[in-house]
């Protein structure tokens, strides 16, 4: 399914920026681009949009006042120059905040934080569980953007800038991004960081100790940070 998105900015080449990076992410449709956020606000009147991009600093309407003016709004990304306003734009829900220029890999962070594996326009659905992670991401792998089911993922294993993602079949993926930023959105109780260099998939774990763990006959170790937290949810999945 596609992910319907609108653009709103009053800069051509922010409108550019965004119009490139969505045309890469399969999953992701641009329904328009909008210069101001009046015009804005007839699309959203007659189009279903679920992800809304929007500069802040705009003529007659910025997009603060462009979201507060939204009684049902779509998943909204703000796209700003301007970091004095994050904190305004955070009280109003908005899913994230990108800072321009921003790079593809933060935008594709943006994307996951608001589709979250899951359909916005899908309402009859019960509120997802406070903390839970999504049904996929999407990585940067070479040129190409792969969506990866978290339900394939054994473990990923970090490597500076990049994220060595095991999967099973003995699969691999190697993206681009840092653990920091996946570990932040992998936040429920199916994955947990265990080292500083792998987060591994509870389900997936067939043995531990105190100094290590084994997937699929692959032994891991447990971080000296990590080994506190990780005893006590093993424990209490042990307990039920």
């Amino acid at each position: 399914m596609k992910f319907r998105c609108l653009i709103v900015d009053d800069e051509p080449l922010a409108q550019e920026v965004l119009v490139k990076f969505i045309a890469l992410v399969p999953s992701l449709s641009l329904v328009q681009k909008c210069d101001n956020a009046l015009e804005a606000l007839q699309v959203l009147h007659s189009e279903k949009i679920d992800v809304l991009f929007t500069d802040i600093k705009m003529p007659e309407l910025s997009g603060l006042q462009l979201a507060r003016s939204l009684s049902s709004a779509p998943k909204i990304i703000l796209t700003t120059a301007f970091s004095e306003y994050a904190l305004e734009g955070f009280d109003l829900g908005v899913t994230d905040y990108l800072m321009k220029p921003f790079s593809f890999e933060r935008f594709l962070l943006a994307v996951n934080r608001a589709v979250g594996g899951k359909d916005p326009r899908d309402t009859a659905a019960p509120p997802p569980a406070p903390a839970a992670e999504p049904e996929f991401l999407f990585f940067k792998v070479d040129r190409r953007v792969v969506k990866v089911a978290l339900a394939d993922v054994l473990y990923l294993q970090g490597y500076g800038n990049y994220v060595k993602i095991h999967l099973r079949g003995a699969r691999t993926l190697v993206a681009t991004d840092k653990m920091t930023n996946v570990e932040k959105l992998l936040t429920g109780a199916t994955f947990m960081r265990v080292h500083k260099s792998y987060i591994v998939a509870l389900a997936h774990i067939s043995e531990y100790d105190h100094a290590s763990l084994a997937v699929e006959g692959v032994t891991l170790p447990i971080g000296d940070v990590y080994r506190k937290g990780f005893m006590e949810t093993m424990k209490a999945q042990a307990n039920g």
